[in-house]
């Protein structure tokens, strides 16, 4: 569920400088789930570092949906790119090494 969150939101965030912004009755409609399950949900999310939770209002003065900050999962998947970058050098270079017929080195 928490997954399927996050993709919903990463496809609301559109610009770097915007972060995304839909409504809980939004997500939830989108992943045919209760407001509650998105809500409970995203507490989690918030909790694991994630996401972060702006409360905005609107002009009126309104509550209106909340802004979601995804800083928190950005900085986790850096933190995995350099075991990535790795592994991908270490395939190339098996793929390389297969390719080469030893006796031509």
């Amino acid at each position: 569920m928490q997954m399927n969150i996050i993709i919903q939101l990463l496809d609301y965030w559109h610009e770097p400088t915007r972060k995304p912004f839909p409504a809980k009755k939004e997500l939830a409609k989108r992943m045919d789930v209760t407001e509650k399950t998105i809500q409970n949900n995203m507490r989690a999310l918030e909790k694991a570092g994630f996401i972060k939770r702006e409360m905005r209002k609107t002009a009126a003065g309104d509550w209106n949906s909340n802004i979601y900050h995804l800083d928190g999962l950005v900085a986790k998947i850096q933190a995995l790119e350099p075991e990535f970058a790795a592994e991908k050098k270490q395939r190339k270079e098996a793929k390389a090494a297969l390719q080469i017929p030893k006796h031509v080195k």
